[in-house]
């Protein structure tokens, strides 16, 4: 009789903590988590308003608040789980702090910050899973046990064999359909998590797009009325009747102003070419690089003092010529173009610990202390330079380019002094 007692009050307990399914309500949560996280990572992939990134934050940090306090932070450490969720909530302080700040952090590092908070979540989905299934086959081995002992209590006690195995029955029909009601939720929240994603890539693909397809046509719209016009211009000009000053000075600065407009839609079109263009990596010397940008803005600028010391040995690096010959030329185009006739502009290259690099100076108008963190986003222009020609793509263009050969941009500038940009890249030597 005591084997028998014994055994239905623990068939009792587990059938309690089987209806109680504390895991798949922490799975639940975790997994709520992770998706805000991969939202807030898609918002910034989209480059959505700041506004929209704060919200996105405001949501996840509430998501993850719910893992680290009270009963859950303790399931949690139950299962092991405790500096992970340390981690997590490092990670989000860590995000909250780039997106609060006046200025913004570079775009990548907070990316990185928030697609390893998204690894950190989906670990912590996964160990979680794999904890309470655990948990719940720790606890179904009881149930066998008990039913074990309760099989031997029914075989000692004839009389209630028949309500024991009733109890039996009922046991293992539910243990079955909490299975499968976990296992078909776990199959739909991945389900839709991928319908999700699938959806969300498919719309940025197609808004990409038709971004790319107007930003193509016009520029290509504007350019044929754009010729007839400097065309007429430039056949005026070249009328030997034409002496009248002022005509002249009119189809110069008509000139000018399309020379001026060709040049805008140029920039616009290179933005499009470099969105779509994939490298084509060769080893080559950064010398021969440089060499051909350095002759082509010596010979548009003849009256320009352009200095050059360049490393006698050969730098060795891992890059497409094309696309470095033009981050040069917007570094040494930009020099000039921002500094006075009268002040020379420096470039050199050479080692500089495992990599190699090279400088543009200039001794000319110099950034603004408080442009100097935004002056790689395309389309910015700093307030001092605003009456000069340009409409800021190069520096962002050049920022991209030598970022997809695994290099770095950095730059010095003092308002009124000139400024210093130098680009490093791996070397890539002999036998690599």
């Amino acid at each position: 009789m005591l084997l028998f007692s014994y055994a239905v009050v623990q068939l009792v307990m587990i059938d309690r903590v089987l209806r109680f399914n504390v895991g798949e309500n922490m799975l639940w949560a975790v997994t709520q988590a992770n998706r805000e996280a991969q939202r807030l990572l898609l918002g910034m992939a989209r480059d959505d308003a700041p506004e929209a990134l704060s919200l996105r934050y405001d949501i996840l940090h509430s998501r993850v608040l719910l893992l680290t306090e009270g009963p859950q932070y303790s399931y949690f450490a139950m299962l092991g789980l405790e500096d992970q969720t340390h981690r997590i909530t490092a990670l989000l302080d860590r995000i909250g702090a780039m997106i609060d700040r006046d200025t913004p952090s570079d775009d990548a590092t907070l990316q990185a910050a928030v697609a390893e908070l998204d690894e950190a979540l989906r670990l912590m989905s996964n160990d979680t899973v794999v904890a309470e299934r655990m948990l719940r086959g720790e606890k179904h081995d009881l149930q066998r046990g008990a039913m074990q002992i309760l099989l031997l209590a029914v075989l000692g006690a004839a009389c209630s064999g028949a309500f024991m195995s009733g109890l039996l029955l009922r046991t293992l029909q539910q243990s079955i359909r909490a299975q499968r009601a976990h296992r078909a939720l776990l199959e739909e929240t991945v389900a839709q998590r991928t319908r999700e994603l699938q959806d969300a890539l498919a719309s940025e693909r197609r808004a990409k797009e038709v971004y790319r397809s107007f930003i193509v046509t016009v520029p290509h719209q504007f350019r044929t009325p754009l010729s007839v016009i400097l065309m007429i211009a430039q056949r005026q000009l070249r009328r030997p009747d034409l002496d009248s000053q002022t005509l002249q000075r009119k189809f110069r600065r008509i000139v000018e102003a399309a020379q001026r407009l060709n040049r805008l839609l140029g920039g616009v079109m290179s933005v499009v070419t470099m969105d779509a263009r994939e490298l084509t990596r060769h080893r080559v010397d950064l010398n021969a690089v440089v060499g051909p940008a350095l002759q082509q803005v010596r010979e548009e600028n003849p009256d320009r003092e352009i200095r050059s010391d360049l490393s006698e040995a050969p730098l060795w690096i891992e890059a497409d010529a094309v696309l470095l010959e033009q981050v040069v030329l917007n570094l040494l185009t930009n020099a000039v173009k921002y500094s006075g006739a009268e002040s020379p502009v420096v470039l050199r290259t050479g080692r500089k610990g495992s990599g190699v690099f090279c400088s543009v100076t200039d001794y000319g108008v110099g950034i603004p202390d408080q442009a100097q963190a935004t002056i790689f986003e395309r389309f910015y222009r700093a307030p001092n330079v605003h009456h000069l020609p340009g409409m800021g793509v190069g520096l962002s263009l050049s920022r991209d380019i030598v970022t997809m050969h695994d290099g770095t941009i950095d730059f010095t500038s003092a308002e009124g002094q000139g400024s210093a940009f130098t680009i490093t890249f791996p070397a890539r030597e002999e036998g690599q």
